[in-house]
């Protein structure tokens, strides 16, 4: 990926911050977003973005570059290069909740 000094992961407490309709027990977990915080235009349509809630008070959350355009936005806070949930309980090649943590 090549982050180098530009490269923050934020935790957010669920996935209500995401441009995407998720599963309920999908948007109750914890998630992780790692943002590439020296590509900061918005450049890319299907892209997505670390932005700062349009001032809205709601704080940070991801969106797609398309709406982000729409709305007259030309830079973000961060490309978003990976988003990261836990694992599922099902599946014995995950990572224990002891090394999630």
């Amino acid at each position: 990926m090549g982050l180098g000094k530009g490269g923050v992961v934020v935790s957010f407490a669920d996935a209500r911050v995401l441009p995407w309709k998720a599963n309920r027990w999908y948007r109750e977990e914890a998630i992780l977003v790692v943002a590439d915080r020296s590509k900061t235009e918005v450049g890319v349509d299907d892209g997505f973005y670390l932005v700062n809630g349009y001032g809205d008070g709601k704080g940070l959350k991801v969106e797609r570059g398309f709406t982000l355009k729409e709305k007259g936005f030309t830079q973000s806070l961060g490309t978003v290069l990976l988003v990261v949930r836990p694992p599922k309980e099902e599946d014995d090649d995950q990572l224990r909740d002891e090394d999630w943590e």
